[in-house]
């Protein structure tokens, strides 16, 4: 029966609408337009038509109507407007406005049959309109709902697609069902035990009322106790469900109490009943449709769980047949310290029986060392890896002792790795010696002759003519110049073996490399070359050692002038940026002769020059940029040059802003070693802001990737994509406004991945496969990458090629490759290896070590000719 709100001040005139409707509807009473919006204000919702006097006492009908058409709610509901005396015009205008349903004349429509069946049948079809409406804004909300949760539901699908860990499956679905479903919040249980452990969440809903502790503990422990009835395992504690901030604002309960009719699904990995998904809401029970979606979300957990524990046991089949063959050795205990693996490297390495089943004291006692100090030096917090070096017998070991850490950050284990460093130990003592000579035999005779020469300048032992003391003076500084080389030979043995002290202190960066700068203008002047130095901002301090941070500057600055024509640029800056806040860097360019691509990272390594048109007329060691290097790593920084475009050359390093971690202020550091970082995944970075892009370009290379920076130009992009195939493009605009036709070029390569880095808030654009807000955090942003990077990695089976001298026995791997979900190839000579490795580019090569002429094979995977293949040994007993 509907409800119609009757407004009238007359009761005769109430009474006889009275008599005609209260058979069909339920009628309420009002004798004013403000008597009419009050009752509309306190239950507007269930009122299905208005009928109104239009002549009333201080409010008309008509401004009555135009009164509730202001309110959104009230806008839908019918009226039909009764009046007595309304001229025309006042009429027309009423009727024009489209607020009223219908229009009646009092005392016709009152007082005779025909006008009171109008009436009746008007009033009937205002409640059926009415009633409509509500029902299809109803359904309009209910199917906004849906759509939103399909549209949650995809996008849950695709970060499900690359989530590895279990627990991260949990919470996210958990999280998504929360926002997506009816309900106050959600809570999820996973059990994976023995292999995985359990993961719980609880997750409110961000619109919701608040819950308090007291809620989320009674539904937790609901949720495990439904789970344990169902499975018959035991019931899991309290502590394995995690929880969103939100979750715990309130002390005690404030939202609805665990019971019967909560929604709740079991879930199955491998058809086996691993966990629970239960909503919190109110007693009530679910829609059909609302069922289904929750069911769809419960799936979407299940095929997760089952992808990722399927990938983990494959992956460990997989580490146990890589352990097996690898030439290092090594060593894996559980938190009681037992060994439960150990390969046969290990064992040879350590002279350990095959038979006996050590635990790590044993393992490490036969090293040589105390478990106790190892332990020690690996402590219980965040500390990851201890090193140690040790001899056993004639041979030398590296060994790495590492945390192994379980979803939670709790070490369940001790990885240990040792690898034979004999022959690099033999080549470094080697080294040493010839180092010695250098630094100790030839520096004593030069100093004679320096000596010497300072006697004959200083005219001590004659008068000399003009031509002799020009000689003189050649011979000075030809004795300068082979110092300097001694110097940069020590400097970089003592660099090598971690030996090298850094005075780090606070120091002004721009004052640092302004004085610098200073020192190359008479330079500048002799030269006609233009030196320019840029700093728009003042109080870059940075923990470094500033006489170190000046040598690099003096032999960057020297190389420069060295490579410019006159009339050219030198142009230093110091400059930070949005993108990487906690970097400091320095860029030294000129307009010189460009470095073929080719020599990029070449010209870093020891003795190396970049190709010249005339390196003759330039010399030079090849040590100084080697030696830069070093000096900017043991700082924490990176260096690399830019060049080949046209524009010049510009070398590039930076500095974090914070103190180097370990490291106190006037302490001594050491600067690691170790050769430049070529062998990463190549990236492709699209910046319009060049200083943005270098910023990005410094914390990726920390990262080791091998990076190319490039303007956001067409015709370039579609050169950098063609001609260095990056396995990753990254767009960085700070601004937040990608140039759309750049981002086709990069979109139109099937089988490259794009990144867009942008502010918070920006939108993301249609051509990216993923968007991180700007600036990054350093850890998120490898960890994105690398996503992205096996996601890509995922689309391809993996190539493998067998290389071995018994052909049976490659038919044999091969057919077994090929099971697992492998492209094998085989070669069954060196020659054969080295022809496919160029042309198949395998992701892994599997290598017979007895196979006659192995060594070039060997070499090339090892990366001697600058690519690195990973590898497997194999060697057959004769």
């Amino acid at each position: 029966m509907g409800r119609v709100l009757v407004v009238d001040d007359s009761e005769d005139d109430q009474i006889q609408i009275r008599r005609l409707l209260r058979d069909e509807f339920q009628l309420i009473y009002a004798y004013t337009g403000a008597e009419a919006l009050e009752r509309l204000e306190h239950d507007r919702d269930t009122f299905d038509a208005l009928i109104t006097d239009q002549k009333m006492p201080r409010m008309s009908g008509a401004s009555l109507i135009a009164r509730l058409k202001e309110e959104p709610q009230l806008a839908g509901l019918r009226c039909v407007l009764l009046s007595g005396k309304t001229d025309d015009t006042q009429l027309v205008e009423i009727l024009a406005s489209g607020q009223v349903y219908h229009y009646f004349e009092k005392n016709k429509t009152l007082l005779t049959p025909e006008g009171q069946n109008d009436l009746l049948l008007a009033v009937r079809n205002a409640v059926q309109a009415s009633r409509l409406e509500r029902e299809r804004e109803r359904l309009t909300q209910r199917l906004r709902a849906q759509n939103e949760a399909l549209t949650g539901q995809y996008r849950l699908l695709r970060t499900l697609v690359n989530v590895k860990d279990p627990a991260v499956a949990v919470r996210l679905v958990v999280q998504s069902l929360a926002q997506r479903l009816p309900c106050r919040a959600a809570v999820g249980l996973v059990d994976l035990q023995p292999s995985h452990g359990v993961f719980g969440h609880f997750a409110v809903r961000g619109d919701a009322a608040l819950l308090g502790q007291g809620d989320l503990h009674a539904w937790c422990d609901t949720v495990a106790a439904a789970y344990a009835d169902l499975s018959g395992r035991p019931r899991p504690h309290r502590g394995v469900f995690s929880h969103t901030p939100e979750a715990l604002p309130v002390e005690g309960p404030s939202g609805p109490a665990p019971h019967d009719d909560a929604p709740m699904m079991p879930v199955f990995v491998n058809r086996d009943l691993r966990g629970v998904l239960m909503l919190v809401r109110e007693p009530g029970l679910l829609e059909v449709d609302e069922s289904e979606l929750f069911g769809i979300w419960r799936d979407q957990l299940q095929d997760a769980l089952t992808r990722i524990v399927t990938q983990m046991l494959d992956e460990h089949r997989r580490i146990e047949l890589m352990v097996e063959t690898m030439t290092e050795g090594v060593v894996l205990t559980d938190e009681e310290g037992a060994v439960t693996l150990m390969n046969p490297a290990a064992r040879r390495m350590l002279g350990i029986q095959e038979f006996d089943r050590p635990d790590f004291s044993v393992v490490v006692s036969a090293m040589g060392l105390a478990s106790l100090d190892v332990l020690r030096q690996l402590g219980v917090g965040d500390t990851k890896i201890a090193w140690r070096e040790i001899r056993l017998g004639e041979a030398w070991f590296q060994v790495l002792f590492s945390h192994v850490r379980d979803h939670s950050g709790s070490s369940v284990g001790i990885l240990t790795v040792m690898r034979d460093v004999t022959e690099q130990k033999q080549a470094e003592n080697r080294r040493e010696e010839f180092v010695h000579i250098i630094g100790h035999e030839l520096r004593s005779p030069l100093t004679s002759i320096g000596g010497v020469m300072d006697l004959l300048s200083k005219q001590v032992l004659g008068e000399l003519n003009a031509r002799q003391r020009e000689y003189v003076d050649m011979a000075k500084d030809s004795c300068v110049k082979i110092n300097h080389i001694l110097n940069d030979l020590l400097d970089l043995a003592k660099f090598e073996k971690g030996k090298m002290p850094l005075a780090l202190t606070p120091v002004n960066l721009e004052q640092v490399v302004g004085d610098s700068v200073r020192r190359f203008e008479p330079v500048a002047l002799e030269k006609g070359v233009d030196l320019r130095f840029e700093c728009l901002l003042e109080g870059l301090y940075c923990q470094a050692d500033p006489d170190r941070l000046g040598q690099v500057m003096n032999n960057l600055l020297s190389n420069a002038f060295k490579f410019t024509p006159a009339e050219g640029l030198v142009r230093v800056s110091v400059f930070n940026t949005f993108t990487a806040p906690e970097l400091y860097l320095v860029a030294v360019h000129n307009t010189g002769e460009e470095i073929d691509d080719r020599d990029l990272d070449r010209i870093f390594d020891k003795y190396e020059q970049a190709a010249l048109h005339d390196r003759r007329s330039i010399g030079g060691t090849g040590l100084g940029l080697s030696i830069c290097r070093n000096i900017i790593r043991g700082h924490g920084g990176e260096i690399w040059v830019e060049s080949g475009r046209g524009e010049g050359t510009t070398f590039v390093f930076s500095l974090p802003s914070a103190p180097v971690p370990g490291v106190e202020r006037e302490s001594l550091g050491e600067a690691p070693s170790g050769p430049a970082k070529t062998d990463g995944q190549p990236l492709l970075v699209v910046c319009p802001d060049e200083p943005e892009g270098l910023a990005l370009k410094a914390l990726l290379l920390a990262m080791d990737f091998a990076v190319r920076v490039v303007r956001p130009d067409g015709a370039l992009v579609q050169r950098e994509v063609l001609g260095h195939a990056p396995a990753l493009a990254v767009y960085l605009d700070v601004e937040g406004h990608p140039d759309p036709a750049v981002l086709a070029e990069l979109a139109s390569h099937n089988d490259l991945p794009v990144v867009g880095m942008l502010p918070t808030g920006s939108p993301a654009p249609p051509a990216v496969d993923l968007v991180i807000e700007v600036p990054p955090d350093p850890i998120v942003l490898a960890s994105m990458l690398n996503v992205v990077l096996a996601r890509q990695r995922q689309r391809r089976r993996m190539r493998v090629l067998v290389v071995d001298r018994d052909a049976g026995w490659a038919a044999w791997a091969a057919e077994h490759l090929d099971t697992a979900g492998y492209l094998p190839y085989s070669a069954g000579s060196a020659a054969q290896a080295l022809q496919r490795i160029e042309t198949l580019l395998p992701d892994l090569v599997i290598l017979d070590l007895g196979l006659e002429g192995v060594e070039p094979v060997l070499g090339r995977v090892r990366g001697d000719a600058g690519t690195e293949v990973p590898a497997l040994f194999t060697h057959a007993d004769e």
